[in-house]
């Protein structure tokens, strides 16, 4: 896209400065020769805007369905991140049904944060070359940007939080493997599993807060990517739908 953008540019400077020429050139020849490279720059600046235009439009396809598909995983990542964290506040310490079900939600999480990274890195906004760098497609791509460094950091956080959470588990595991040996465990393994719990509510509550920051960002960008969509394309109307679709996901798998 970029290659056709600089032919384009190129050639309609050379079109405009050769036309300009054959108005003021009187020999014959020097003029035929300026009338021929206008008439072949003509052809070169339709051939590529036409390719550039074709390529904006497959680029633009593929991101406006790849912003689709993020938003709902992003929606049902911050649904499972709450749905964890209430179970995190409820769950008794030993509760082993309760904590394998904490396992596999932050199993959960941390596969939907890898998909995130995957349909951002489909996306390739820096292949976009908009002709006017103020323009809206501009904004897009410096959003969608923007949402590459969003990817690895919701990736990291869910890494960290299923490290945290298998911590626990060992501690609890631990305590469990002395209770049935009939010894007591000391208090500070239980101290420790507190400890531990409290740091994954507070660390699953700021990825629960951050992955909601990052969908109302999202949306400025959707909007900017459907501001000229009607009917069922509108974002607005788009949006419903796909809350539709995240409450059909998330009641195939409470």
């Amino acid at each position: 896209m970029k290659a056709n953008r600089i032919t384009m540019i190129v050639c309609a400077a050379i079109v405009i400065l050769s036309g300009i020429s054959i108005a003021f050139i009187s020999n014959d020849l020097a003029k035929n020769i300026t009338v021929s490279i206008f008439t072949g720059f003509i052809v070169s600046l339709v051939i590529a805007t036409i390719g550039y235009f074709h390529e904006r439009a497959v680029l633009l396809e593929k991101i406006e369905f790849n912003i689709i598909t993020l938003y709902i995983n992003m929606t049902v990542l911050k649904k499972t991140i709450g749905k964890a964290l209430l179970l995190i506040k409820q769950a008794p310490d030993t509760a082993e049904a309760q904590i394998k079900r904490i396992s596999g939600l932050t199993e959960l999480i941390s596969g939907l944060t890898e998909l995130n990274v995957k349909i951002i890195g489909d996306m390739t906004p820096a292949l976009l070359s908009p002709i006017c760098k103020r323009g809206r497609i501009e904004k897009m791509k410096k959003g969608l940007m923007e949402f590459e460094q969003v990817g690895f950091n919701l990736k990291n956080l869910s890494a960290n939080l299923q490290i945290l959470h298998l911590s626990i588990l060992s501690k609890t595991l631990e305590i469990q493997s002395l209770q049935l040996q009939g010894t007591l465990p000391p208090q500070n393994m239980f101290a420790k599993v507190d400890d531990l719990r409290f740091l994954l509510i507070v660390r699953t509550s700021k990825l629960h807060e951050y992955t909601a920051a990052q969908i109302i960002e999202l949306e400025k960008v959707a909007r900017i990517c459907f501001h000229e969509k009607a009917g069922e394309r509108c974002w607005e109307t788009l949006k419903a739908n796909l809350q539709n679709q995240v409450h059909a996901i998330l009641s195939e798998h409470p």
